[in-house]
């Protein structure tokens, strides 16, 4: 497969290299302000290829050797609006620009660090402000992000509404680093992202970058297969109102408002947001209640901004984890016996099974819930400390506290339904001792989250240089509740059946820099030492003592080289050193004397990008190399449960391809494919033998690695299919309508390349009308119908597995 991408990349370089053969030109200029005064630094990018110079002492710039085509040039200067102008280049042209005085420090000097630009020689993809908006009816990131490269989407309510997944190159949640505004927002613990506590955080967004592979220096859960990262809504000079409101399938109900002041006196502002998202859920029993504001006020100048942010919300969300048995979507019925038997169900959950349908759902407690509230609190500061230095430094404060709530059945075999499971002692009615009982149970968290992320940028001529870093103390307190019992017990009510600590906390600091060598080749460097402290207290649910202490420090390396061929052809190549601590039930469930070890990932990345006025074409090839990756091997602990084990050597290994395709003013065509081998070499796998109550064991020398399909592709062809302007009333009228693909290919929801334990490939496709209008009662109005899954295909996005050897097959 190596040699099929390299070939294909050199036959795509050698086909377009010849057009940067052509007669070549030049851009000149000068860049003045208001008054016509020169503008001595001012920044100029050729956005088209990342190529960038700065204004001489008089104001004066050139670009030199350009070929024939499209160019747009970015002007930025500090305390001046953003400037940009386009234009066909077929000869010599010079050019005189004169930039505006600004009020407010634009959003390209605000930017956090951690994000990739065109010279970074790394793959990412940006989703806009106004992508965004189109897309958002409600659903959670996952689902908004769904159609970017290498990306899988799945849900566990069926909605994208409530919790919601994303897998990025086939790594899951605990591998991607997610931030806001550069502070991190993966649990400390288990390192999940849960965007059910972010309800319409799209609503607040002004754009989200998505770094694939270990992407360039961040905060926070170390990246394994990708980065993450929104920026919130920025100031605006003028007030603004939206109303959002939605409806859909399954009571799936949205409503937002939001406001802005504008500037009030020329540099104060606030902007706010309310919503409410309810919906009833695909699955029986999986409706969610969310409630979420955000708000930012503060002060903007040219040069300094200074904003306090609040963004919060209470979600209340009926647990739809647990999945369909695959004989319940099959229906059928000697199956689903034979499964709740094995499952030690009693009467009513066997009847719910077999009453049931492909939205059937474990749990029958109505209030089976998550119900958990977050508030998250940011101060932040970008500073210009000279004509190329700027400051960013923000003060993060994260509350969480709520709980999940659980009935345990006396008649399910497996439920923990006995006194002694809660450590209380068995009751004696009538001379008779009673010894299990149905329970409702709750399971605590309380937490803090805290800390500072900086850093300082400097930009001027060729270097650019990013110094920063950050330090976060979380502090969780775990316990567990019995608040019902039906037979009655000498204990007081609510009693607390076990209670943890943990405290963790993660420092890092890093050097990241670009060097403009010459007009072809930009050099980037970047070296992170990050360290972490991690100890546990109390005991855990099933009594376990926890009392741990972890101290690990990584030191995680990157360097490419970004090549600029001509203005249409750029390349790249990069190599990362990502390292990843294990989790907290890693540590937690581990038998005792048999820590796991961290994780190590090697990412080489190479691309190829050709873009023009009306296509632009982009080419990735990837290998990353894992050591010690952890995955679920189907070994368990010595109380029954299964834990993650390091693997020595594992692989992704694939080639990305994107396009974006505009032959008429009319059309667009977007779409990307990734073709992937994801493999663990000499690879055990275990297996409960229930005829023999030992374990089996099953060697690989190559095998794949679950949830990771060998193909993933996406596409959405956009049509406008209306556009009228009056000229009097300075109205806008547009309607668009957009088909919408996604493919994934066959993917095996354990390590052993069963096809008995694996997902079948799905092609759904979604249509989209749109119907925009501009106008002076309204700046705009938008009507937008999205239907999904138009062909009302059955399909199944996520799932696990338990393995066990009975009667001489597994099962």
């Amino acid at each position: 497969m190596k040699r099929s991408v390299y070939t294909a990349i050199l036959l795509m370089m050698a086909f377009l290299y010849p057009s940067g053969m052509l007669a070549q030109w030049k851009i000149s200029g000068t860049v003045n302000d208001e008054t016509g005064d020169p503008l001595p630094g001012a920044n100029i990018l050729i956005k088209e290829n990342g190529l960038a110079t700065a204004a001489g002492p008089d104001g004066k710039f050139v670009f030199s050797n350009l070929s024939e085509g499209i160019y747009t040039l970015q002007f930025s200067y500090i305390g001046y609006q953003i400037q940009t102008l386009a234009f066909h280049l077929s000869s010599d042209t010079v050019i005189a620009v004169f930039m505006e005085y600004s009020p407010i420090l634009a959003p390209e000097f605000t930017v956090s660090a951690n994000r990739a630009d065109e010279q970074t020689p790394m793959v990412y993809t940006i989703l806009s402000k106004k992508e965004i908006e189109v897309q958002n009816l409600g659903q959670d990131i996952p689902e908004l992000l769904d159609i970017s490269p290498s990306v899988t989407f799945s849900s566990d309510a069926g909605t994208g509404i409530g919790y919601s997944y994303l897998r990025l190159r086939g790594a899951d949640q605990t591998s991607i680093n997610v931030t806001i505004n550069g502070v991190p927002v993966n649990d400390a613990e288990s390192q999940n992202v849960f965007w059910v506590d972010l309800p319409d955080i799209a609503s607040s967004a002004y754009d989200i970058q998505i770094q694939r592979g270990v992407g360039v220096s961040t905060n926070g859960a170390g990246a394994f297969g990708g980065t993450i990262n929104l920026i919130t809504d920025d100031v605006t000079p003028d007030p603004s109102g939206e109303i959002n409101l939605s409806y859909g399938s399954f009571n799936t109900a949205k409503a937002a408002v939001k406001f802005g002041t504008g500037l009030i006196k020329e540099h104060w502002f606030v902007n706010g947001r309310m919503s409410f998202i309810r919906s009833d859920g695909y699955i029986d029993r999986s409706g969610t209640d969310m409630k979420s504001y955000y708000l930012s006020a503060g002060y903007s100048s040219a040069k300094t901004t200074l904003k306090l942010l609040s963004f919060a919300a209470q979600e209340i969300t009926q647990q739809a984890w647990y999945g369909v048995p695959s004989v319940r979507l099959e229906n059928d019925t000697a199956g689903m016996l034979e499964y709740a038997a094995a499952s030690g169900f009693g009467p009513v959950h066997t009847q719910n099974l077999l009453n049931s349908d492909r939205r059937y759902n474990y749990y029958t407690w109505k209030d089976e819930v998550d119900n958990y509230t977050q508030i998250n609190n940011q101060l932040a500061l970008t500073q210009m400390l000279g004509k190329h230095w700027v400051l960013d430094a923000t003060i993060h404060y994260t509350k969480g506290f709520g709980y999940f709530e659980q009935y345990q059945y006396e008649e399910n075999a497996y439920d923990d339904n006995r006194f002694a499971d809660y450590g209380l002692a068995d009751p004696v009615i009538g001379g008779d001792t009673i010894r299990v009982s149905d329970f409702i149970r709750r399971r605590w968290l309380d937490n803090d989250f805290y800390g500072i992320v900086a850093s300082v940028n400097y930009d001027k001529n060729r270097w650019k240089i990013w110094f920063g870093g950050a330090f976060n103390r979380y502090d969780g307190k775990h316990f567990g509740e019995v608040i019902w019992s039906r037979i009655a017990t000498t204990y007081n009510l609510p009693y607390r059946y076990y209670d943890n600590d943990a405290l963790k906390t993660d420092g890092n600091i890093y050097l990241r820099m670009h060097y403009l060598l010459n007009e072809h080749f930009t050099l980037y460097g970047d070296l992170q030492f990050r360290r972490i402290g991690y100890t546990f207290s109390g005991i855990d649910n099933d009594g376990k003592d926890l009392r741990q202490t972890v101290s690990l420090n990584f030191l995680n390396p990157k360097a490419g080289i970004h090549y600029r061929i001509n203005d249409k052809n750029n390349a790249f190549v990069s190599f990362a050193v990502g390292n990843k601590e294990p989790n907290r039930d890693d540590y937690v469930v581990a038998p005792p004397g048999d820590r796991p070890e961290h994780q190590t990932l090697y990412d080489t990345e190479g691309g190829y990008r050709y873009s023009s006025q009306k296509i632009s074409l982009e080419a990735v090839f990837y290998y990353m190399k894992y050591k010690n990756q952890l995955i679920q091997t189907g070994e368990l602990n010595d109380v029954g449960e299964e834990v993650r084990s390091n693997v020595k050597n594992s692989y992704r290994t694939g080639i990305e391809l994107i396009f974006n395709w505009q032959p008429l003013s009319w059309l667009n065509w977007q779409g990307n494919a990734t073709l992937s081998r994801n493999k663990i070499k000499n690879h055990l796998e275990y297996i409960d033998n229930w005829d023999t109550w030992t374990k089996d064991t099953l060697f690989f020398e190559l095998t794949d690695l679950a949830y990771s399909p060998s193909i993933i592709g996406s596409s959405r062809l956009t049509f406008r299919l209306f556009h009228r302007k009056k000229s009097q009333s300075g109205s806008e009228q547009s309607l668009y309508l957009a088909f919408i693909s996604k493919y994934v290919g066959k993917q095996y929801i354990d390590n052993t390349s069963s096809d008995d334990r694996s997902l079948d490939p799905y092609f759904i496709h979604n249509v989209r009308i749109r119907y925009r209008l501009l106008g002076k009662k309204f700046r705009k109005l938008e009507f937008i119908l999205m239907v999904r899954n138009i062909f009302n295909t059955e399909y199944v996005s996520n799932g696990w597995v338990y393995k066990y050897n009975y009667g001489d097959r597994i099962r």
